[in-house]
């Protein structure tokens, strides 16, 4: 049995707001934040920084989140265009960092 894991989140997150922002992404942004291995100060905001700034496949977020990859791809621009997610893409898979993360 895997040991529990707990990821943080501001309480605010949950709000009528949000809810209907996010959506069904909500899984894939808890998903960033649970990857989420340093933080790095980004346009006045602490921003974390999924895998060390290393490229994610999306391959492996669907899988992860037993979802299509079509459905990851979704989910990170609904994510990006709502500023909860910056993505650099590249040929490798997306670089995220995850906004206002602490």
């Amino acid at each position: 049995m895997k040991e529990a894991v707990f990821i943080p989140f501001k309480p605010g997150l949950i709000t009528p707001h949000h809810i209907t922002t996010i959506g069904n992404a909500i899984w894939m942004f808890l998903w960033l934040i649970d990857k989420t291995t340093t933080e790095k100060e980004m346009d006045g905001d602490t921003c974390g920084i999924v895998y060390y700034g290393r490229p994610v496949s999306v391959r492996k977020m669907a899988t992860d989140l037993a979802c299509s990859e079509r459905a990851c791809r979704a989910y990170l621009i609904r994510l990006e265009k709502a500023r909860y997610i910056d993505v650099t893409r590249t040929k490798a898979g997306p670089i995220i960092y995850v906004r206002k993360s602490i």
